[in-house]
């Protein structure tokens, strides 16, 4: 749970052996998947899960936020610059999408 700099993994346990982990997110809770393994997270997300044991036994559903703050590189120094340049914005964070405030205000 929390915000995090680039895309993570999210694992989910349970203390009592025997059960089944099944997870969804907030929207498609309905149609949740068995958990096998580390989960993916690469946006803002709400993961629930529940775990089912024997005797149809299962937990109450559990529920964490999780956001993924992607912070864009821009190719060019800081600076004056008496000619124009080329600007390459970029960042690392897999699906991350990066938006551009047209025009730019200047100093």
């Amino acid at each position: 749970m929390g915000n995090y700099a680039s895309a993570t993994t999210v694992s989910i346990t349970d203390t009592c052996s025997g059960t089944t982990i099944c997870f969804g997110w907030k929207h498609t809770y309905n149609s949740s998947t068995q958990y096998s393994g580390p989960i993916a997270v690469n946006s803002a997300v709400t993961l629930k899960a529940i775990a089912a044991g024997t005797a149809d036994l299962a937990s109450t559903v559990s529920e964490a936020d999780y956001s993924v703050t992607a912070t864009p590189t821009i190719s060019l120094s800081s600076g004056k610059y008496s000619a124009d340049h080329t600007v390459t914005l970029s960042d690392s964070t897999a699906g991350a999408a990066i938006y551009q405030r047209e025009p730019i205000p200047l100093p």
